[in-house]
Parts: structure tokens; C-alpha cells; sequence
């Protein structure tokens, strides 16, 4: 019975909430891709699968 009441009246707080942990997840996600493919390339790794 708590749960229904806290939800009441702070669904945008919720929902701002939810953006920004996806958000911030993929900033992370996208950064760490391309962290990935900077150090391949620094250490003169092909990207490419042959």
C-alpha cells in the first residue's frame, strides 16, 4: 500500500530518473566502445575480422 502512494504525484521524478540511468548508461557504453577501438588502433590492431 506504500508503494501506490509514493508512485502518486511523482511520475515525471520517476520517469527523470529512468533517462538519466539510461543515459548515463549509454554514455558509458558508447564510451567504452570507442575507448576499445582507440587503444586497438594506438596498438596497431586490425579492427577487422578476416
Amino acid at each position: 500500500m506504500v508503494l501506490p502512494t509514493l508512485v502518486v504525484g511523482n511520475e515525471l521524478l520517476i520517469l527523470c530518473g529512468v533517462g538519466v540511468a539510461v543515459g548515463g548508461w549509454f554514455v558509458a557504453h558508447r564510451h567504452g566502445q570507442l575507448r576499445g577501438l582507440v587503444d586497438a588502433n594506438k596498438n596497431g590492431v586490425d579492427d577487422l575480422v578476416e
